[in-house]
């Protein structure tokens, strides 16, 4: 005579591990089936266990004065197709507890994303949204004033398992108003969890104004002077020191230069050219003369639109075209093979109305920010 085994039954090790294969929103569902459940997804192993398989998805947000609504996008990424699911996995907006503030994104690592506010104040924010969770970070003393300049970083020491918030401040030495100016720079550093902010004793570059982007254990900003050659900075998120590595030949400081991640490298995009888009990778990390041509993307009367702004890789799908991003509202794919570009649809609840977005690549962590325990949560 056969018994009934129910899933209760079975060892909690098998359980966690079937729990960490289902989708996001299944397992929030599960966490209220029983006390037992809601312990085992509660648990940090099991955090670990599921970011370690989480898929990486896309998260959209439209800036708007009275909202900042984020969608976070499936991403369909096979051998013999790719794109964007229509309907997206989660929608909140933060505008509830944060009105009428303007919000930008920083970087999402680990299932945390950082923002920055930067209007009316300066405010960083750190926060976990299949969690629900956020941390606002105690204030410096920077304040945005142009010219000056305020760019941030975020990124995780795999030595120490450390979160850290870098925020530079490069302020004119002297305003005549004629460019380019002379700039003071200093730095501050934040690890999640302590509670202060604490001094970089020395920032050897400025940036150009746009976030640091996490590979690696470092974070890497385009640096330079307008009109002689470019470098990245690199700063080591465990040591909290700075170096520099070379650019790719030619490439001069410009705002229509990105940096980013392509096929597992680090990558630059430079669309400074009217007649051309490139992305270069670096082969070997570290290594200068491994820069490498990766695109080339001939602009025709049909794309010129392409050459008008800065324009992000975002990753390369498993058939090898590339996923991208220009200025504010378009996402599109490239294929270097049949030498085509697509664009892609947003999904069906996007309003066009508020074509101001950004968007990130991120995967959904259980991971709750009461670990840190220096740090004030709100639930949203």
């Amino acid at each position: 005579m056969s018994s009934i085994v129910s899933l209760s039954d079975l060892p909690q090790d098998t359980i966690v591990d079937i729990l960490s294969r289902l989708p996001t929103k299944s397992i929030i569902h599960c966490r209220s089936v029983c006390r037992t459940w809601r312990n085992l997804i509660l648990d940090p192993g099991f955090a670990g266990l599921h970011l370690s398989r989480s898929p990486t998805s896309l998260l959209i947000h439209q800036l708007h004065t009275q909202s900042n609504v984020f969608k976070l996008i499936e991403l369909e990424d096979e051998h013999d197709h790719h794109g964007l699911c229509s309907d997206p996995v989660m929608k909140f907006d933060l505008g509830a507890c944060l009105p009428n503030v303007q919000i930008i994104s920083v970087g999402s690592v680990n299932g945390f994303v950082c923002l920055c506010q930067y209007n009316p104040d300066e405010t960083i924010y750190i926060f976990n949204p299949t969690m629900r969770e956020y941390v606002t970070l105690p204030k410096t003393e920077y304040i945005r004033r142009s010219p000056m300049v305020i760019d941030y970083g975020f990124g995780f020491s795999p030595v120490s398992g450390h979160y850290k918030v870098v925020q530079f401040c490069q302020q004119p030495i002297t305003d005549t108003g004629l460019l380019p100016y002379s700039y003071k720079i200093e730095g501050k550093i934040y690890t999640l969890g302590t509670g202060r902010w604490r001094n970089i004793e020395s920032v050897p570059f400025s940036s150009l104004g746009d976030g640091g982007v996490y590979f690696n254990g470092f974070l890497h900003w385009v640096s330079g002077e307008f009109g002689s050659p470019a470098s990245i900075c690199c700063f080591d998120v465990e040591k909290e020191v700075f170096r520099t590595v070379s650019s790719p030949p030619q490439i001069t400081p410009q705002w229509k230069i990105s940096l980013g991640l392509v096929g597992g490298c680090l990558s630059v995009c430079d669309n400074t050219s009217k007649s051309e888009l490139v992305i270069w990778v670096m082969k070997e990390y570290g290594v200068n003369d491994s820069w490498t041509k990766k695109i080339v993307i001939r602009m025709n009367p049909d794309i010129a639109w392409l050459s008008y702004q800065a324009v992000h890789a975002i990753k390369m799908w498993k058939d090898g075209d590339i996923f991208m991003f220009f200025y504010d509202d378009v996402l599109f794919s490239y294929s270097p093979q049949r030498k085509t570009l697509e664009k892609h649809d947003f999904p069906k609840d996007y309003a066009r109305i508020d074509k101001n977005i950004e968007v990130m690549l991120h995967v959904e962590s259980f991971r709750s920010l009461r670990e840190f325990s220096k740090e004030k949560i709100t639930v949203f």
